[in-house]
């Protein structure tokens, strides 16, 4: 990113989101940190570094004009026509001001790739919805000059305050099952892992694409049953879905020496950084904690 003489001010749009708050909470003591929120949360309101974005209702120039920030992460998700739009003005504003920006994308850009997990190099393919938009997001992002911009894409991300702690609580409070995917690989991180990958690439002004995920890879199901041992569940219900009668990949891989080898992990290492997790269904995987 280009270089600054003083603080750089750092806006998070999605700042209230389960990734966009832990990014804040990171980076805050290092920089100026401001971030946004939907207004549902007296908490974010009370907060003086919080503006109220809500991308039905207000307009994303007005949190630009006050924050006026020098980089810019993209850490939420709107609908279709409004993500587009909101990204569009993101860009005019980096390109106008020469900030830099930082768009948080998604595993699902490769969901079209099933014999092998995804790598930095490989072009985005995919088949769902979900996923074509957040391709049509990268190609808005990547129309930027190359040092005004980075792609940071993100495997499932495992954390505390997660959705898949809640689906586990109401399937063991309700005596359901917790739906499992035993054909699909898949590679994840933890939320303390992507914040502190997000604050080296931020020192380092890094550009490009990055993923962040383990090195390694395992079946959907072997690690549900490895965070419910984890979190001492004894029996979990656990119901078998099959889309394929094949091994498929929905995996991101880093290749050679993307990152360095103190930033290097394990799934083992993923499991141990966190004891609560944010993992979900294909169907629901789409939500991996940008709102």
């Amino acid at each position: 990113m280009p270089g600054h003489t003083t603080t750089p001010k750092i806006l998070i749009l999605g700042g209230s989101g389960f990734i966009g708050h832990a990014l804040y909470k990171e980076l805050q003591s290092f920089f100026q940190v401001y971030g946004t929120h939907t207004g549902a949360s007296e908490l974010f309101q009370k907060n003086q570094a919080f503006v109220r974005y809500d991308c039905n209702q207000d307009d994303l120039q007005e949190v630009l004009d006050l924050t006026k920030p020098d980089l810019i992460i993209v850490a939420h998700r709107s609908n279709v026509a409004k993500g587009v739009r909101d990204l569009k003005i993101l860009t005019e504003y980096c390109q106008e001001n020469s900030a830099f920006l930082m768009f948080l994308s998604h595993v699902m850009v490769f969901d079209a790739v099933k014999k092998f997990p995804s790598y930095t190099q490989d072009r985005p393919q995919s088949e769902s919805q979900i996923g074509r938009y957040f391709m049509t997001l990268e190609r808005i992002v990547q129309a930027l000059p190359s040092h005004l911009y980075c792609i940071v894409r993100l495997s499932m991300v495992l954390g505390f305050n997660s959705p898949l702690m809640e689906l586990i609580k109401k399937s063991i409070a309700s005596k359901t099952p917790i739906e499992v995917f035993p054909n699909l690989i898949v590679s994840a991180t933890s939320i303390n892992l992507v914040v502190r990958h997000m604050h080296y690439l931020i020192n380092k002004k890094a550009i490009g694409i990055y993923h962040i995920a383990s090195q390694d890879v395992m079946h959907h199901s072997d690690l549900i049953q490895e965070i419910c041992q984890k979190l001492a569940i004894q029996n979990p219900l656990i119901k078998n879905v099959y889309h394929s009668n094949d091994d498929q990949y929905l995996a991101l891989l880093s290749r050679g020496n993307q990152w360095p080898d103190f930033l290097d992990f394990t799934l083992d290492q993923v499991l141990d950084t966190c004891t609560l997790s944010h993992i979900d269904t294909p169907k629901s995987m789409l939500q991996i904690g940008l709102n």
